[in-house]
């Protein structure tokens, strides 16, 4: 499959998947991560975690396969794609991802604690989504922390393990994230 244009390819090795990210972006997965020219490319996002470079890397990587960033920095809050490393046997329904996205509230003591580092989620539209990889599912939400709104998709995608792939798509804008989405849905390979 031919890539769509200005984007660049993302593989989630572990995850056996692969998919098309914008081509300005960062693509960062365990082994990306330790060269110095990603490393230099994540410093302003780094910088904004009040974090080294290295050790940005290695909290991203810890927990996902790849990740995808807009690294540029200019923005409050870096665009981003991400696939974890932990997979699913089976898509999971509507009921549950919107029961995960909803343990966040839990998590951080939304909804009645007055900590600033309260997050908020709130869930939005569920739909089951055809793939070049199979069917798969994703669900809207938007995320609210520290005075920031996240617009995210939460999608899940069969992979080349046998298993379903569990990616994050997070962006400043609720129309930026939908693109995203829509790219990954339309380029998702088994690799």
């Amino acid at each position: 499959m031919a890539l769509p244009a200005d984007t660049q390819l993302a593989k989630a090795t572990a995850n056996k998947l692969s998919f098309a990210v914008p081509k300005s972006w960062t693509v960062v997965d365990g082994e990306l991560g330790k060269q110095d020219a990603v490393k230099k490319q994540l410093e302003p996002v780094a910088k904004k975690s009040g974090m080294s470079p290295e050790k940005y890397v290695a909290q991203m990587t810890s927990a996902a396969d790849v990740l995808a960033i807009d690294a540029t920095g200019a923005q409050r809050f870096n665009d981003n794609i991400n696939v974890l490393k932990v997979t699913r046997p089976s898509l999971a329904g509507k009921a549950q991802l919107e029961k995960e996205l909803n343990q966040l509230n839990a998590a951080s003591g939304a909804n009645g604690s007055n900590s600033s580092s309260d997050m908020k989620v709130t869930t939005g539209e569920y739909s089951r989504i055809t793939t070049p990889a199979g069917a798969g599912e994703q669900m809207e939400y938007t995320l609210t922390t520290k005075g920031v709104t996240v617009h995210g998709v939460s999608m899940v995608i069969p992979n080349g393990s046998g298993s379903y792939s569990m990616l994050t798509v997070s962006a400043s804008a609720a129309d930026k994230a939908a693109e995203y989405a829509k790219t990954v849905a339309e380029t998702a390979q088994k690799m």
